[in-house]
């Protein structure tokens, strides 16, 4: 009966069950640092704050064991993981990102990865780098030249933000 008590989470339960797997979706805040400083900035808040924050390679080898390796986990979530890094700018602790993706890779785990940058610290080695590791890139930019250096400045001054990156 569909007014029945109980009928709506029994109706949920089916329709749970019957989408299959469920993903595990993630966006990692590496680090509050950033070498632009753009007018817009969701973020800019972080950036103000006088202590740096960033975080360890412990923290996400942590996060990784947990959600690779816990069966509470496993049994909820059986689909894909997905895991962006972002930040600040996270290109700023790239060592971190090839350390957290070098033991993704090593145990073997099948996780969807991608970074999401300004692009400006972006050099031919780090693309390389994430090409051999599967590991998706999303640049920002606003538009053109313009627009884009219109609210997107170094943090130091000098220079445009879109030549450097394109």
């Amino acid at each position: 009966r569909a007014g029945a008590p109980g009928a709506e989470g029994r109706r949920v339960k089916n329709i749970r069950s019957a989408a299959g797997p469920t993903m595990l979706d993630f966006e990692i805040f590496l680090t509050n640092r950033c070498n632009l400083a753009c007018a817009y900035c969701s973020s800019r808040h972080l950036r103000a704050e006088k202590e740096t924050k960033s975080l360890s390679f412990e923290q996400l080898k942590s996060f990784v064991d947990l959600v690779s390796r816990d069966r509470r986990v496993r049994r909820h979530f059986t689909g894909t993981t997905k895991v962006l890094f972002s930040g600040g700018e996270p290109l700023l602790e790239f060592g971190l990102i090839k350390k957290t993706v070098d033991y993704i890779r090593a145990n073997r785990l099948d996780f969807k990865l991608a970074v999401m940058t300004n692009g400006t610290l972006l050099t031919r080695s780090r693309l390389d780098y994430f090409l051999r590791n599967g590991v998706y890139v999303g640049i920002s930019l606003d538009g053109d030249r313009e627009r884009n250096d219109r609210h997107r400045k170094f943090a130091g001054g000098g220079g445009s933000v879109f030549d450097r990156v394109m």
